[in-house]
């Protein structure tokens, strides 16, 4: 078993610099990610004339495409030697050529066919989608060799909630942005906020890059290289990795899944049928969800500390179950009032969990290094990341089959059939509370609580000064 060189024991203490600048990356990639996606449908189908079939797919492609690349990234980042690390100039690079390709995808030239917008789209969402894979896989890299205790991986991830989380309630309102009055029409907004965001997630990238330092930087000079197959192959033999990866699909399935069904009872189920007020709760719903998300993690942090993670991810499940017992209660027919309440508990409740598992993640990377010597943190988050987001990617097509189970017919609109509403009702206040509890179940199984994982760090602490 190759070993690392030892090197004398380094401070470990997270300065405020450290901590806001992880989070301004995590806020620089979301930034982008988020604002495309929520940009993309209505500007390339409703004002240029893209078929929503073509967009969808392509955006369906593009994300399969960014999953199935982060593995080839997270190994060239492990690998990768320079004066600056093994991370940082892979997240300036990334995120200089992912916030231009993002303001270039909203300058395009007025007057083309939907054919040729189709092609320009593609091409820019496939450029976009690369330099994000670069700047993000080597970000996400960093948690654990920032913080080497669980505490301060804890302060990390919460950190990185509050930016992340806060940029998305900016996002959530973009395309609403992008129309008033003080654009002289919509394309000119388009174009100003796709150069705040663009520029704007520029900034982010830089400061983490400024602001983070790699601790492992020296000692991995002489670390042993691997390929691609190998990295891979030896990730999915880390026993710890399986049970966060089931929890993080469930509670990712939990949160996304049924957001379809419920987009479609809020319209015709809540709203008669009134799309243009439906979109504007739905704009609320997302305002509900992230801000209470925000606000959450305070408490959470709390709760992690005074309960440890495990039950602290309990109790995340127990709000997502609570607000998902509410929308039986708030979804009402013909009445609209109450369905930002059940977002109150679930948005937290998915938001913290995510922050939990990722915090978990981290202790992984020390597992390995106690069996194989190897630091490899750029691989393991790869394939991590890699089995989400093909997992959610998935949630699309999944959803919209769910709701063609359930008997729904878009044709009828509010004059659905006997008992299809209750039946989509139902489907959707269940589900989440069905997937949820499946990953409490594989989170008990997760091996590595916080006195395990002091005592890993106090083993490699020792190994390394040896």
């Amino acid at each position: 078993m190759s070993s690392l060189p030892a090197t004398p024991p380094r401070d470990t203490t997270l300065s405020r610099r450290e901590l806001y600048a992880y989070g301004a990356g995590s806020a620089a990639g979301n930034l982008t990610d988020h604002a495309l996606t929520h940009l993309a449908n209505p500007v390339y189908t409703i004002i240029l004339g893209v078929s929503p079939a073509w967009v969808g797919t392509l955006l369906t492609v593009t994300r399969l495409w960014d999953a199935f690349s982060e593995p080839l990234m997270g190994a060239i980042s492990d690998n990768f030697r320079s004066r600056w690390g093994r991370r940082r100039p892979f997240i300036l690079c990334g995120g200089l050529i992912a916030g231009l390709s993002f303001i270039a995808l909203y300058w395009f030239p007025r007057g083309w066919s939907p054919t040729h917008y189709f092609v320009y789209l593609a091409a820019l969402s496939f450029m976009f989608y690369s330099a994000h894979t670069v700047m993000n896989v080597p970000f996400q890299s960093l948690l654990p060799e920032i913080a080497p205790d669980t505490s301060g991986r804890n302060r990390l991830a919460a950190v990185a909630t509050v930016f992340m989380r806060a940029v998305s309630v900016f996002v959530v309102w973009l395309f609403s942005m992008t129309q008033l009055p003080i654009f002289t029409d919509q394309m000119q907004g388009i174009r100003v906020m796709s150069l705040f965001v663009g520029m704007a997630a520029i900034g982010l990238a830089c400061w983490t890059f400024l602001g983070v330092r790699e601790r492992h930087q020296q000692r991995i000079q002489n670390q042993e290289k691997y390929t691609l197959l190998q990295g891979v192959r030896e990730t999915f033999r880390l026993t710890p990795v399986y049970p966060l990866l089931v929890a993080d699909i469930l509670i990712g399935i939990a949160g996304n899944l049924v957001n379809t069904l419920g987009f479609f009872l809020l319209v015709y189920y809540c709203m008669d049928g009134d799309l243009t007020k439906a979109s504007i709760y739905n704009g609320l719903l997302g305002t509900a969800f992230l801000a209470a998300s925000v606000l959450a993690v305070g408490p959470a942090t709390w709760a992690i500390r005074r309960f440890g993670r495990r039950r602290a991810f309990y109790g995340c499940v127990g709000a997502i179950v609570v607000g998902s017992l509410l929308k039986w209660v708030c979804y009402r027919e013909n009445d609209a009032t109450w369905v930002a309440v059940p977002f109150l508990f679930i948005g937290p409740g998915v938001c913290m969990a995510t922050m939990i598992l990722t915090a978990m993640k981290a202790d992984v990377t020390d597992w390995d290094e106690l069996q194989s010597g190897k630091r490899r943190e750029g691989m393991i988050g790869a394939v991590q990341s890699w089995v989400s987001k093909t997992v959610n990617s998935l949630n699309f097509a999944f959803s919209g089959f769910l709701l063609v189970l359930s008997g729904f017919n878009v044709d009828l609109g509010v004059h659905q059939a006997s008992g299809v509403f209750a039946l989509v009702k139902t489907l959707y206040c269940l589900a989440p509370i069905a997937f949820s509890l499946l990953a409490v179940l594989a989170i008990r199984r997760f091996s590595i609580d916080e006195t395990v994982a002091a005592q890993m760090r106090r083993t490699l602490e020792a190994r390394r000064g040896a």
